[in-house]
């Protein structure tokens, strides 16, 4: 019997929605690879948005991140929650430059559901529960980010300049509009390369997309395709799912 390619996913768990590593699981079974997982943060979510945020410990993490890393053939990190997280999963990564990395940088929820909010002392509000803090948000593009084979932001999430010290980049279209989405592989000197379908309608609260092309894009590197290849591969496989209805 063939032995199937492990895709080592590390980020949040959402029992309640199915992103984060739950997604993560699914996308890597359904492309044909093996599944194995680190959890970063405990999120409680549901249709009104992320409602609390609880990291685990970095050392745990590094520890169970190190036993993993002895046998899979890509890695794809989502939701690291702080700077502690971040720094600690630097060294690893930085002693496999083989290894095929993503790094999903998403620091932000789609939706905060309003008890996910807290008064301020002024007497207003501000975020309470974060996915990534701006402070792992910079370890991130000091570290992980730099090393990484590929990062994925979105349209929202993407600035030049802070990408700049980036390897590749894929930047993900579905944020912008018009009637096609076009996600662009942008790798410094060349020309970006483009991967474009019809957009398909009804599908714009469809949750863990972001999670789901990501980990998409690691399995097909883990299979042996190129970048470039990988990259085309997760394109098709999110619209295919999109109209299958895969993330309702």
């Amino acid at each position: 019997m063939a032995v199937l390619p492990r895709v080592l996913c590390i980020g949040g768990s959402d029992p309640g929605m199915g992103a984060g590593l739950q997604m993560d699981e699914r996308v890597v079974r359904a492309l044909g690879c093996e599944f194995v997982g680190v959890t970063t943060l405990e999120t409680v979510q549901d249709k009104e948005g992320l409602r609390s945020v609880t990291p685990r410990d970095p050392e745990q993490i590094l520890s169970e991140v190190n036993e993993a890393l002895q046998n899979v053939a890509a890695v794809k990190t989502g939701a690291l929650g702080t700077e502690a997280i971040v720094r600690s999963l630097y060294r690893p990564f930085r002693d496999r430059p083989e290894l095929p990395l993503v790094v999903d940088p998403v620091a932000a929820a789609s939706r905060v559901a309003e008890s996910g909010f807290v008064s301020d002392a002024g007497g207003g509000t501000s975020p309470g529960p974060q996915l990534l803090t701006s402070k792992g948000e910079a370890a991130l593009f000091q570290g992980l980010a730099g090393i990484a084979t590929v990062v994925t932001p979105n349209q929202l999430e993407y600035e030049a300049s802070k990408y700049s010290e980036c390897r590749t980049v894929l930047l993900k279209g579905g944020h912008a509009e018009g009637d096609e989405v076009c996600d662009e592989l942008l790798i410094p000197g060349e020309q970006p390369k483009k991967f474009c379908s019809p957009r398909i309608s009804g599908v714009e609260n469809a949750h863990g997309t972001g999670c789901a092309f990501a980990s998409a894009v690691a399995v097909f590197l883990a299979s042996g395709l190129a970048l470039e290849h990988a990259c085309a591969g997760a394109h098709a496989a999110m619209q295919q799912w999109l109209s299958d209805g895969f993330f309702s």
